[in-house]
């Protein structure tokens, strides 16, 4: 991690986490094992307990060049969206997350 505004929370789900209220970040620093490439694919894992369905923001960025790889959460939806070298954006269809379950519906 190259920077954190989020609040360090010793016993998470697993292990250690971060709380978040809106308004903290986490930067992590560039790493060639970091790298979008489609051919090889890139995975993550995140863990989001939303209070409200109203909340919204950015759970996830990741851009290098035109390639930007972005998961949103807006009025109780999931979405995410990739735009390629070329700047071509695709985007997922909303998927439904209720408001403090954590549960995809």
């Amino acid at each position: 991690v190259a920077s954190s505004t989020a609040l360090a929370v010793p016993a998470s789900l697993i292990g250690a986490g971060l709380r978040f209220d809106g308004a903290q970040s986490v930067t992590v620093a560039d790493a060639p094992a970091l790298a979008i490439d489609p051919a090889r694919g890139w995975g993550f894992s995140l863990w989001v307990k939303a209070e409200q369905a109203a909340s919204e923001g950015v759970l996830l960025e990741r851009q290098l060049g035109k390639q930007r790889l972005r998961l949103t959460y807006a009025q109780g939806n999931l979405t995410l969206a990739y735009t390629d070298a070329a700047g071509e954006t695709k985007e997922s269809s909303k998927v439904a997350m209720a408001p403090a379950s954590g549960s995809l519906t």
